[in-house]
């Protein structure tokens, strides 16, 4: 980069869009309309522009190929919608807690456990709720800035 143009980039007052700090994973507990939890969930936010979210659709590109740098086979198995929810997940759920198996004891995470859980008809509701929080800008948001900044 040119000393020029160094110092035409330096002169723009960006505004930030989202804390980078929350961005990465901020905890969201799924509760129903019962008031019970199906879990608490660390989400990374859902937004192309961020910088997670471009190094995880990196790492997740080189962990669905083979060895030879082929597609890995196993993904062309899955529908459509089961590519989108795995890279939902791939890129933003980062972590869980309170989700529990049939014996009512905590399921440890992983990332192959929150695509089943997520994808499980039974698992829909809080598919919903996840995607729909990190979705949402205003879920990470700078300390003390209440709202989107103007022209959001």
């Amino acid at each position: 980069m040119t000393d020029a143009k160094a110092s035409i980039d330096d002169d723009f007052a960006f505004i930030e869009r989202y804390d980078a700090e929350l961005a990465a994973g901020r905890k969201y507990e799924v509760i129903d309309e019962m008031g019970r939890s199906h879990g608490i969930f660390d989400l990374a936010l859902f937004d192309m522009t961020t910088d997670h979210f471009r190094v995880r659709m990196e790492d997740m590109a080189a962990k669905f190929k083979t060895k030879d740098g082929k597609p890995d086979p196993k993904i062309k198995e899955l529908t459509e919608d089961e590519m989108k929810l795995k890279g939902f997940v791939e890129i933003c759920v980062n972590d869980w807690s309170g989700v529990k198996n049939k014996a009512g004891k905590e399921m440890p995470f992983t990332k192959e456990r929150a695509f089943a859980y997520l994808n499980h008809p039974k698992g829909a509701f809080a598919m919903q709720k996840v995607l729909a929080f990190a979705s949402d800008l205003k879920n990470y948001q700078p300390k003390g800035q209440d709202e989107l900044p103007e022209g959001n």
